[in-house]
């Protein structure tokens, strides 16, 4: 006798995460899309970092009353985010058309992204948070101390957060199944 507490059994279910053989795995259009949506926030934010660095340098300039990083940070990071929206592209467009070499550029992109925001994050770390912590010499003691920690971890974990969709390309791209697929349906270059 079955028990009650278990649920029907259905003949010929497949087991869960099992996807038939020659079906295209969701991932490569997800992604696709998704790295061409994030490259279009990537090369904005270039173009802005860049028109920003360049303001900065003017306005620094003209009033030296301002402690500013050099002028190279905003515009190293401004050509990182610049590259990372390049490689989004042709990796989008690569995952789109189901191209053999989709995933390469996807591992491309994810590796030199993720590499972007550590030398960002250290960047951070190392010139734009004394030059806030600088600026809060006006503001109580007692309130000093909880703002500067938190704007510590904040760009820590800030940077950390940027590099949740490049992992995420990582292990989902290269998964087996998906590997597969390309290598057997996948477009030539």
């Amino acid at each position: 006798m079955d028990s009650p507490y278990q649920p029907p059994a259905v003949p010929n279910q497949p087991p869960p995460g099992f996807m038939p053989p020659g079906q295209k795995p969701g991932a490569i259009q997800v992604f696709g899309i998704l790295d061409l949506v994030f490259c279009a926030f990537s090369i904005l934010g270039a173009l802005l970092g860049l028109i920003g660095a360049m303001s900065s340098t003017f306005l620094v300039s003209a009033s030296q009353k301002i402690d500013a990083p050099p002028g190279w940070i905003p515009l190293t990071t401004s050509v990182i985010s610049g590259v990372v929206g390049v490689l989004l592209l042709l990796a989008g467009i690569q995952l789109l058309q189901s191209r053999k070499h989709a995933i390469r550029w996807s591992n491309r992109y994810a590796w030199f992204a993720i590499a972007g925001k550590l030398v960002s994050i250290v960047l951070n770390v190392l010139f734009y948070l004394p030059m806030a912590q600088k600026t809060m010499s006006s503001v109580d003691a007692n309130m000093r101390q909880p703002i500067q920690v938190g704007m510590s971890i904040g760009v820590v974990l800030g940077g950390l957060a940027t590099m949740i969709y490049p992992t995420l390309c990582l292990v989902l791209l290269n998964r087996p199944q998906v590997k597969d697929w390309l290598a057997a349906h996948g477009r030539e270059s």
